[in-house]
C-alpha cells in the first residue's frame, strides 16, 4: 500500500501545473483586439469566387461549392451527380485512395461531399495550420479524379446497398414523390436526387467526366472558408484552383429548363410501421417576393415529434405543437419544412401516425395551416 500511494504521488506530480503557461500554445487575445469578421468576397481572373469570414478560430472549414446538382441530370444520366458524391476523395493522377485517406488523417481532417438538386459541396475541416493542405485535397479531388473502373464499381455497390436501405427509409422515399408530384419526374426539380437502380450500371467514367468537363468551371464554383485570413485563402485558390477551366469543354454552357410548379399526389409503399404523409404548396423559391414571410411562418408553425420539441421553432409552444401533438395523442410526429431553389420552392408539413389515422391527419394538418391563413394580426 505505501508503495502504491508513492507511485500515485509521482504521477499526480508529473502532471503539468494549470499555474504554468504550456509550451507551444498559441498566444491568446482578446477578441475586442481584433477586427470585426466580416465577408469578403474576391474573384479570381479565371472567374472563381473565393468567399471567407475570418472568425479567429484554431479551427478552419472549407467547402466547394459548384452550381452543379440532379437538376441538371437527363434522363440518360440521371444519378451522375449521387455517384460524382461517391467518388469524392478517391483515386486521383496524384494519389490513391489509400493516400488521401492518410494524408487527411495526417492533417487530423474531416472530408466529405454531397449532392442537391441545384449544388453539389465538397468539404472540409482541419487545424487552421493545415489549411493549405485542405485546400490542396480538395483541389485534387475535384480536378484530377483518376475515376478508376474499380472506384467506380465499388461506389455502385455501396449505393445499391443505399438504395436498398432506402425502401425502408420512409421519410426520403417521401421527399422523392413529394418532389415528383409538385414538379413532375420530368422536370428539372422533380428529377431524382438518389441514382434510379435502372441507370446505375449503365453511369461510368466517360457519363462521370463529361459531366464534370460541362459544370466544374471556375464561374460555376465558389471556394468558401471560416477560419482563414481571407487574403491567404485567395493566394492558395490562385495556387491550386488558379487552372481550372473557364468555360466547359465542348464550348455549350449548361442550361436548364425553369421549374413549373404542377401539383399533385403520390403514394408510395414503403417498409414502415407508420404513414407518412406530407402536405405542401408552391413557395416560389430564394427569390420570391415573400421569402422571410415564407420562413416566419416555418418557424412559427415548428412541431416536432410527440417524445421532443424539436424541428423549427425549438419549442413546446409553436402551432403544431401545441396545436397538433398536445391535442391529437395519435399523432407520432408533424413538423414544418421549406425546400427552396432558384425557380421554385415548397412548403408545408410533414406527419407520421399509424395507418388507420392517416386520413384524420390530413385534416388536422389542413385545418392548422387554414387556422394560420385566418388569424387577424
Amino acid at each position: 500500500a505505501p508503495r502504491a500511494a508513492g507511485l500515485s504521488r509521482r504521477a499526480f506530480a508529473s502532471q503539468p501545473s494549470l499555474d504554468k503557461e504550456m509550451p507551444g500554445m498559441p498566444q491568446l487575445t482578446p477578441a475586442a483586439s481584433h477586427e470585426k469578421p466580416t465577408t469578403k468576397v474576391t474573384t479570381l481572373d479565371n472567374g472563381l469566387r473565393v468567399a471567407s469570414e475570418d472568425n479567429y478560430g484554431s479551427v478552419t472549414a472549407l467547402g466547394v461549392f459548384v452550381d452543379s446538382g440532379s437538376r441538371y441530370e437527363t434522363s440518360a444520366n440521371s444519378g451522375v451527380s449521387h455517384l460524382l458524391e461517391h467518388m469524392a476523395f478517391k483515386s486521383t493522377e496524384n494519389r490513391s485512395t489509400l493516400r488521401i485517406v492518410r494524408d487527411i488523417e495526417d492533417i487530423g481532417g474531416q472530408f466529405g461531399a454531397s449532392s442537391a438538386r441545384e449544388f453539389a459541396i465538397y468539404q472540409g475541416e482541419c487545424l487552421r495550420e493545415h489549411a493549405e493542405k485542405a485546400v490542396e485535397l480538395l483541389a485534387d479531388t475535384l480536378q484530377k479524379p483518376k475515376l478508376a473502373p474499380w472506384d467506380i464499381d465499388e461506389q455502385r455497390k455501396t449505393i445499391g446497398y443505399e438504395l436498398e436501405d432506402m425502401e425502408t427509409n420512409a421519410q426520403a422515399m417521401l421527399t422523392e414523390a413529394l418532389h415528383a408530384a409538385a414538379y413532375s419526374e420530368q422536370g428539372p426539380l422533380g428529377r431524382p436526387l438518389w441514382c434510379p437502380k435502372g441507370n446505375l450500371a449503365k453511369l461510368g467514367e466517360d457519363d462521370l467526366r463529361s459531366f464534370t468537363q460541362t459544370h466544374f468551371t471556375a464561374s460555376r464554383m465558389v471556394l468558401s472558408a471560416a477560419g482563414i485570413e481571407h487574403e491567404r485563402l485567395v493566394e492558395l485558390a490562385n495556387k491550386y484552383f488558379g487552372d481550372l477551366p473557364t468555360a466547359p469543354a465542348n464550348g455549350v454552357e449548361p442550361k436548364t429548363e425553369a421549374s413549373k410548379y404542377l401539383g399533385g399526389e403520390r403514394r408510395v409503399n414503403a417498409d414502415s410501421p407508420l404513414t407518412h404523409v406530407t402536405l405542401c404548396f408552391d413557395a416560389g423559391g430564394w427569390k420570391a417576393d415573400d421569402l422571410l414571410e415564407t420562413c416566419t411562418l416555418h418557424m412559427l408553425l415548428g412541431g416536432g415529434g410527440s417524445f421532443s420539441a424539436g424541428g423549427p421553432g425549438k419549442g413546446m409552444y409553436s402551432r403544431l405543437y401545441t396545436n397538433v401533438l398536445n391535442k391529437h395523442h395519435w399523432v407520432d410526429s408533424a413538423t414544418a419544412f421549406n425546400s427552396m431553389y432558384n425557380d421554385g420552392g415548397l412548403f408545408g408539413i410533414y406527419g407520421t401516425c399509424l395507418p388507420s389515422d392517416a386520413g384524420k391527419l390530413v385534416d388536422v394538418m389542413s385545418a392548422e395551416l387554414e387556422a394560420v391563413a385566418a388569424a387577424k394580426p
